[in-house]
């Protein structure tokens, strides 16, 4: 590793990498450029909102699967889809506000709404301070995620104004599969809060291998339900220029 960093040696000698607060955005640019991705903390109302979704998520997916039926739906960004003993997946996408927009009627709404409302408002924040440190203007980083005059359809009511989405994944483990391979996110950021259990891998840049981030939270002390990876995605990566390198990650 060469250069200077903005993280303590010792973190970076241990593999621990410290959390970081949310609005400190050198940092995590730093983080992002060295590591290609960085822990940062989760405001209380992020934290709450997050465990109850946690909370709902398995009855719902439960739910889905019975009234779907355990087939593949075909991969979309909205809405509720499987792979037949691979995953369930439920992409939302509502305003700013924490409106939802049409869902399953078993779907959590309520939960799926204040979870996105909060997690992305500490996302919006880390991404503008990294786009800051990188030196691009505030109104444009915003231009890449807001969209205040797209036209209505039948997957986004008028009240619309975000690219943004949350997207809730429950994968089945088995022996002979592989959830979710190594890949790379078409976003600007991505933020994961943490599980509880291992799962989620990263290609550390440091070492450019791979770890476990849940993993290092526990070992660290950290607090997985205070914690959350973000990565920058492929969007970011080309808008910058390359500073950053899309985070590739799997589970």
């Amino acid at each position: 590793y060469m250069g200077t960093s903005l993280m303590d040696p010792l973190d970076v000698w241990t593999g621990h990498p410290p959390v970081l607060s949310p609005d400190d955005g050198e940092a995590v640019f730093e983080a992002l450029h060295s590591r290609f991705w960085a822990f940062v903390r989760l405001t209380p109302e992020a934290r709450d909102a997050t465990k109850a979704l946690f909370a709902k998520l398995p009855a719902c997916f439960d739910t889905l699967r019975a009234e779907r039926g355990p087939h593949d739906t075909g991969q979309r960004y909205y809405g509720y889809y499987a792979v037949p003993g691979v995953k369930d997946v439920l992409f939302v996408k509502a305003d700013r506000d924490g409106g939802a927009h049409p869902l399953p009627a078993s779907a959590p709404v309520a939960e799926l709404a204040s979870a996105f409302a909060a997690l992305e408002n500490v996302t919006r924040t880390v991404y503008r301070g990294v786009m800051k440190a990188a030196g691009v203007p505030d109104e444009v980083a915003l231009s890449f995620i807001e969209s205040p005059t797209a036209p209505p359809d039948e997957l986004r009511g008028p009240e619309w104004r975000t690219a943004n989405e949350l997207a809730a994944f429950r994968y089945i483990v088995q022996d002979t599969t592989e959830p979710c391979g190594i890949h790379t996110d078409y976003t600007m950021l991505t933020l994961i809060p943490c599980a509880a259990e291992p799962g989620l891998c990263l290609i550390d840049g440091l070492g450019f291998e791979v770890v476990e981030p849940e993993a290092m939270c526990r070992a660290a002390g950290y607090d997985p339900a205070e914690t959350a990876v973000v990565f920058a995605g492929e969007a970011l990566t080309l808008v910058l220029n390359g500073m950053i390198v899309a985070g590739s990650h799997g589970v």
